[in-house]
Order: structure tokens, then C-alpha cells, then sequence
């Protein structure tokens, strides 16, 4: 698998920051980033030997109860489908035992041995898998890989040979911001989203702003204005205009 799709999964499923290239680099180191590897020779700090499954080489003898509890009676394939073997790793074997899991694994990246190839060549992976990711647009991504052929199988070859890290969804790619185009297009009236001169004159209406039709003074609430208002009857001069005046 190539170190981009290994680093997006253990962020998916759950390790972040200094603790998710630690958890990368214990992959690389226990499996080479191949999760069909299965090794019958593994032994623990105390010197037994067991089984380990998987990118993170999660040992049977230590996690049989939950790895029957998670998977069934299939546990031994299911184990070995990539995501399920990271999310195991991290809810199980870092939960409830911490690096210790991984003890040589952890012990050769805290030594910080460059002469060390291995090493070397997980410090390698890391520069390449974190150039350019942001964790936080890679925890949201749902684009997990799932090996299961639905049947109780697993094809690994997708996960074996798959795409260059330029293939991959860019996990620091955005929303378009287009207003014509894009998302945010579907808020814009068809003529818009398509970027064409508007033909259709009730289109148009129907998105004319207010102002384009204002109504009287009078019906928004404004006063008449002194060409509206009734004119005062003439007035008549002399002592009998003042009479008729008084009468009106």
C-alpha cells in the first residue's frame, strides 16, 4: 500500500498529530505497509511465541476475546481487510495496551538511529505519506478503502497496487467557490449556471429586484406632496370680498 492511503486510515481511525506518525512508522516497521503479511514466529516481551495479523500485526493470543467479539468467526480474514486492522490496532491493542504493543517497533523509533535502515526507510515513507496533509480534511474524508468482496473474501490487489498519491482524492481540496459554477451554483438561477445571456423576460422578472417597480408615495406611507394637496378658492378684495371670504 502507498504511505498517503496507510496515513489517511490511521487518521480515520482515531490517531492524531504526533501520535498518528509514531502509529505510521509502527506500520511501516511491522509490516512494510503489506496487510496480508501473517507471521507464525511472532514473540512477545515475555518471550512466547504467537500469531500476527496484518499492518499493525495484531497478535491473536493477545486480543483472541475481542477479535471474535469484533469479527466473528471469520476473525482471521477480517483482520487482515487494512481499515479493520487499523481501527483494531487503535481501539484495542494502542487502547488498552498503549505503545507497548509495538515494544520494538517503538524502541527502534525512539532511539532516532539513522544509520538503522529500516528505520530509515519509515522515516522515508512519513516525509513522503505527510507532505502537504492536513489531518483535520482527512479525518472527514470517507475515502477508506474496503478490500471485502462481500462474500467472506478479501481481494487485496486494489490494496497491493493501488493508484499513485496523485490519484489519490487531495485531501487539502476545497468546495468550489464559483459562484456561477460549483456548489455554490445550485443557489443561482438556471440562466446563471449556465453561464448564458438570460432570453426569458419572466426568468428575469421573477429575480428583478423590488426597486425596479416602486408603488405611489401615497401607498408607502408617505405624505402627499404640495402639487397634490386641493387649492385654496381665490380670495376677494374690499370690505365685501372680506364678507364672502368669512363665509366661505
Amino acid at each position: 500500500m502507498i504511505p498517503k492511503e496507510v496515513y489517511r486510515m490511521i487518521v480515520k481511525a482515531g490517531w492524531r498529530g504526533a501520535d498518528a506518525e509514531k502509529a505510521f512508522k509502527i506500520a511501516q516497521l511491522e509490516s512494510t505497509f503489506d496487510p496480508t503479511t501473517v507471521n507464525k514466529d511472532d514473540v512477545d516481551v515475555e518471550g512466547e511465541p504467537g500469531t500476527s495479523y496484518g499492518l499493525f500485526q495484531i497478535r491473536a493470543e493477545n486480543h483472541l476475546v475481542n477479535l471474535k467479539k469484533e469479527f466473528g468467526d471469520n476473525w482471521e480474514e477480517e483482520i487482515l481487510d487494512p481499515f479493520n486492522n487499523i481501527k483494531f490496532a487503535f481501539d484495542h491493542a494502542f487502547g488498552e495496551i498503549g505503545w507497548d504493543a509495538w515494544f520494538n517497533s517503538v524502541a527502534l523509533i525512539d532511539s532516532n538511529d539513522t544509520t538503522n535502515t529500516r528505520l530509515m526507510e519509515a522515516l522515508n515513507a512519513w516525509d513522503e505519506a505527510s507532505a502537504g496533509v492536513n489531518e483535520s480534511h482527512m479525518a472527514e474524508s470517507d475515502a477508506i478503502g474496503n478490500f471485502s468482496n462481500g462474500d467472506g473474501s478479501y481481494s487485496f490487489a486494489s490494496a497491493m497496487n493501488p493508484p499513485s498519491n496523485e490519484e489519490i482524492m487531495d485531501p487539502l481540496a476545497e468546495i468550489p467557490s464559483d459562484p456561477i459554477g460549483g456548489a455554490a451554483g445550485s443557489f443561482a438561477p438556471p440562466f446563471m449556471q449556465e453561464g448564458l445571456p438570460n432570453t426569458d423576460n419572466a426568468e428575469l422578472t421573477e429575480f428583478a429586484p423590488n426597486f425596479m417597480e416602486e408603488p405611489p408615495p401615497q401607498e408607502m406611507g408617505f405624505p402627499p406632496t404640495s402639487s397634490e394637496l386641493p387649492m385654496p378658492p381665490p380670495q376677494v378684495g374690499g370690505t365685501i370680498g372680506a364678507m364672502q371670504n368669512m363665509l366661505q
